[in-house]
């Protein structure tokens, strides 16, 4: 069982998820009330700071980068922990000061009792240490919409806004939030509250594979706690809010042996990695029990090495071993291809699946792609790419291979996506299948391929999937047909990419 857990006057208002969907909510005077009913495979994901230090929180520094301007001001500075045995503001203040070189604000001596209650607990409890976690929920949403929140939570139109984006993944959403209110209003949960503690519980049931943490690599503080704030990283391309289904799990002993292998490249070549990510069919969402783990790789050298006469290859390939097959790109060849609307770059940084990530890094690259009008030149690749595949393996045969239909019906799903939305399309296919409105009964034949596929090594040969076909044939007849405008070019792109490109450069110096 999952828990998101708030603050409240009268203690700490918590909501339960069961795996089956199940929604539970209450009131607990004690946080170590919720551990003790809890067991040691649940998550208790609470909006409090967790490891306390006298220098700045990496954790709280990367969450302001994280959301912006003006969500980076409701990330707090932690305390430290000597300030939070002080009896009043001034004192603690204070003493906060001589420890920080900061006074605290009246915000974080307001929340200083509960802060110092879950501090205690994870001092002493090796079972709430397992289980607990700090989530911020500023930081969730922008986990859940690949953008920060736009409007304070506590205006109307915030809270709009927030339960919009808690409804893309759990559309019954807002009654359960109206009904916990009327529930507990008595017991001072506020409707906020309510909200912030069901971004908490949406973030602690999702899947360990969409999961991550700011920062990547937490700092232990002096007491062993870890200080991190966690999110669900399960956003399409544009900020949409479509929840991806987090069914791209990889085995933690393959993404161990990725991560040491990317180590070895960083050493070997003399680069530094950017992103790394899941790009074949486990991230597209349709693996066989024996497919390869595809990981794409962005990376950058050292400054003189793009200061040079010469040619150099811009591109680094390993042979594939073990079912890992692993290749990367200069960020100097992608962001060139991004400029020419290449789509490649936008999925790597929406994959589903990411196995290192400079945060700072990305976040550039995704505001370039955002500008970038990928409308004809994605059209093209991904009418090429699937035309090609439905033309070699399924078109004008009675039996086919049944895993190649996936390798024609990505593209044709996302030519529909580029048809019928403003936003690049996702990588994934269960992606593709959410943003976009499909029959009933081509649901149900992708229902049935995908459970095959995952089952078995080979699909085998069939005969040919009539709904599929037509489909398939529709969406590249369409694509053909009605060749989109060209879009008038962003005149400050070019010269914004290349102010990227010696930034992500430079802080490798």
């Amino acid at each position: 069982m999952s828990f998101g857990v708030d603050g409240c006057r009268a203690g700490w208002f918590w909501v339960g998820l069961k795996p089956d969907g199940t929604i539970l909510c209450g009131v607990a005077e004690k946080l170590a009330e919720l551990v003790n009913c809890a067991v040691d495979t649940d998550r208790i994901f609470v909006d409090i700071p967790i490891g306390l230090q006298a220098e700045t929180r990496r954790c709280d520094a990367s969450a302001r980068r994280f959301l912006g301007l003006p969500r980076a001001s409701s990330v707090f500075p932690a305390p430290a922990r000597e300030a939070l045995g002080c009896p009043d503001y001034a004192t603690a203040s204070q003493r906060n000061q001589e420890e920080t070189s900061r006074k605290l604000t009246k915000q974080t001596f307001a929340i200083i009792p509960k802060i110092r209650e879950v501090d205690t607990l994870l001092r002493a409890s090796r079972k709430a240490r397992r289980i607990v976690r700090e989530v911020h929920p500023e930081v969730c949403f922008r986990g859940f919409a690949g953008r920060s929140m736009t409007v304070n939570k506590k205006k109307p139109e915030g809270y709009r806004e927030r339960v919009a984006v808690l409804g893309r993944l759990r559309p019954c959403v807002e009654r359960e939030i109206e009904d916990m209110v009327a529930l507990h209003r008595d017991r001072g949960v506020a409707r906020d509250d309510v909200v912030d503690a069901m971004a908490a519980v949406i973030t602690a049931a999702s899947d360990s594979s969409v999961l991550r943490t700011l920062p990547e690599t937490p700092e232990m503080d002096s007491q062993g706690l870890p200080m991190e704030m966690v999110y669900a990283d399960v956003c399409l391309p544009g900020g949409t809010g479509v929840p991806r289904p987090g069914k791209a799990v990889i085995p933690p002993e393959v993404r161990r042996r990725i991560r040491d292998k990317l180590s070895e490249i960083e050493r070997q070549e003399s680069v530094r990695i950017l992103l790394a990510v899941e790009s074949g069919s486990r991230a597209w969402g349709f693996p066989s029990p024996d497919s390869d783990f595809d990981v794409r790789f962005l990376y950058a050298r050292p400054r003189d090495w793009y200061l040079s006469i010469d040619r150099r290859r811009d591109v680094i390939e390993c042979p594939t071993e073990d079912m890992l097959d692993i290749n990367g790109w200069d960020i100097r060849k992608a962001l060139g291809l991004l400029m020419k609307a290449n789509p490649v770059l936008s999925e790597w940084l929406f994959s589903p699946v990411r196995y290192k990530e400079d945060l700072a890094c990305t976040e550039r690259l995704r505001e370039l792609a955002a500008r970038v009008a990928f409308g004809r030149p994605a059209r093209f690749h991904y009418l090429h790419l699937g035309r090609s595949s439905y033309k070699k393996d399924i078109a004008a045969r009675e039996t086919v291979p049944l895993k190649k239909y996936f390798y024609a019906l990505r593209p044709a799903l996302a030519l529909r996506w580029l048809r019928s939305r403003p936003d690049p399309p996702p990588m994934d296919l269960p992606g593709l299948r959410a943003g976009l409105r499909l029959a009933p009964g081509l649901d149900a034949e992708f229902d049935r391929l995908i459970a095959a596929k995952a089952e078995m090594t080979e699909l085998g040969k069939g005969p040919r999937i009539g709904a599929l076909d037509r489909f398939i044939e529709s969406e590249f007849a369409i694509a053909e047909d009605s060749a989109p405008p060209a879009s008038a070019a962003d005149p400050g792109l070019k010269e914004d990419a290349n102010r990227v490109f010696r930034e992500i450069i430079d802080d490798g110096l």
